[in-house]
């Protein structure tokens, strides 16, 4: 069961891929219609990070048909001007706006080893153990079954039979670009950066069905129909197993819809803040589900990443199982919790802002942000991580999303020309980022320093500021300067 469940743009790539394969094996066998493998392969240049390994591949193969087939020149050359026409506005916008810490960049492997442990993951997965991850798979259920296993085997029969030398090379090329996206990131096997293997695992059972029935024509048909209806039942029993639990089927998200629904028979008070925390705030479920409460202000927040707070009043804050004493532990820090309503799949507080939270030394950086130290240790080992917990507050309407880092100075200063010992950097509260914030919002968040082991012993200083991303542009103090002093540490070494 791999993701037909889920309206996702990912689940146009096998669609379009699998388009794209037809349109150009046409295109190449009759030489017509070049335009339409031009058009599928732009298009699906739209649907997935990962698809774009089989667009370059494509593009790629136009090109060695243009410069070495002179019979079907013109017509590589026409798919090939299609295609780069229909990838242009997307190209274009991945050029100006694509950051070093895109999501490629976050999921992408770092050693050799990791590559190796991919390779065994997915060595494991087609009848041992798939995917994990509840939304793209019954978790740990292998890509083949038994039928599809013995379609897949026979196929290679029926492919090596029936498929043209640079047909087969082609699909195989085309397998391996798909699985190329998995191979190199994390958390493997991850079947939606491997989604395009559907395309050539479906040529490959059919391959081997034909390859059985005229194998076979009297009894070969009646098994090809058994396997098929084996198949089609495994997969209604895998899919009724997900879709029994609403925690498989749509993680979290129905007990959104109870929380709603309950807050539509006990409405809060007028202007109150709701926080559903478990989700980011550009997750779709609760605007959805609340578009005609426009008298109640509603966001979302992951409390693993940060933690909001409304200064002007008691702020209504829901968790949701199974993290729900963790989301509590979160809020407790800074907050003091009256519990409104209970049961299991998620709990209702409403929070109180402590005021000594608001009573910290503040930094106003450039009358844009507001940042308090809250949790600063005044002491360490060398090679310890150190926590440093931050506040920030808007001082109005924010239109860009922040991020703020935390450094650790020696004597002498990196400004006089001594070592920058420690430093860490992180996005202001990534799942709801200062653009959305409104002036009554706290965040409270925190970074780590990981200390030197050989970092010599002393007095030390932890420095913080804020910076614009995406230009690069630090916030300045009243005094100029763009970094703060929030807190002396002692190492011991």
């Amino acid at each position: 069961v791999h993701l037909s469940h889920i309206g996702f743009r990912a689940a146009l790539y096998p669609l379009l891929a699998a388009a794209s394969l037809a349109a150009f094996f046409h295109a190449y066998r009759t030489n017509r219609r070049w335009w339409l493998a031009g058009l599928l392969l732009g298009l699906l240049f739209y649907t997935y990070i990962a698809a774009r390994v089989w667009v370059a591949l494509g593009l790629v193969l136009l090109a060695i048909w243009l410069l070495t087939a002179p019979t079907r020149r013109r017509g590589a050359l026409t798919a090939l001007l299609i295609a780069l026409v229909f990838m242009l506005p997307l190209g274009l916008y991945l050029l100006n706006h694509t950051v070093p810490e895109d999501r490629t960049a976050q999921v992408a492997i770092s050693s050799p080893d990791e590559l190796i442990q991919n390779l065994v993951a997915w060595a494991g997965a087609w009848f041992y153990q798939g995917d994990v991850y509840q939304t793209h798979n019954l978790p740990h259920r292998p890509i083949f079954d038994l039928p599809t296993a013995i379609m897949a085997i026979l196929g290679l029969s029926g492919v090596w039979r029936y498929a043209r030398r640079w047909q087969l090379a082609l699909l195989v090329i085309a397998f391996i670009g798909a699985l190329v996206p998995a191979l190199l990131s994390i958390d493997n096997p991850h079947m939606l950066r491997a989604y395009g293997t559907v395309v050539l695992l479906a040529v490959l059972l059919g391959a081997g069905l034909l390859w059985l029935v005229r194998w076979q024509p009297r009894w070969g048909t009646l098994v090809a129909i058994a396997l098929i209806a084996w198949a089609g039942l495994n997969s209604y029993l895998d899919f009724r197993s997900v879709a029994a639990s609403w925690d498989d089927f749509l993680p979290g998200e129905h007990k959104i819809q109870l929380v709603v629904d309950y807050l539509s028979e006990h409405p809060p008070q007028a202007e109150q803040t709701i926080a559903v925390m478990g989700f980011p705030n550009a997750h779709p479920v609760l605007p959805f589900l609340t578009y005609d409460q426009a008298d109640t202000r509603w966001l979302q927040f992951e409390s693993g990443y940060c933690t909001v707070y409304d200064s002007s009043a008691p702020m209504l804050a829901v968790a949701l199982s199974p993290d729900i004493d963790f989301q509590q532990s979160q809020l407790d820090r800074f907050g003091t919790l009256e519990t409104i309503h209970q049961q299991g799949d998620f709990t209702i507080w409403q929070v109180m802002l402590d005021d000594d939270l608001l009573l910290s030394p503040t930094f106003d950086f450039g009358g844009v942000i507001q940042l308090r130290p809250l949790d600063v240790l005044t002491s360490a080992e060398a090679g310890q991580t150190v926590g440093v917990t931050l506040a920030f507050a808007a001082d109005g309407d924010l239109a860009i999303d922040y991020n703020a880092f935390v450094q650790l100075w020696g004597t002498p200063s990196p400004l006089e020309g001594g070592q920058l010992w420690a430093q860490a950097d992180l996005r202001l509260c990534e799942p709801y980022p200062s653009s959305h914030w409104h002036a009554q919002d706290v965040i409270v968040q925190s970074w780590e320093l990981k200390l030197p082991q050989d970092i010599p012993g002393g007095s030390y200083a932890v420095m913080a500021g804020i910076y614009d991303a995406q230009m690069g542009a630090r916030l300045l103090l009243d005094d100029g300067r763009d970094i703060a002093p929030i807190s002396d540490l002692v190492i011991s070494p």
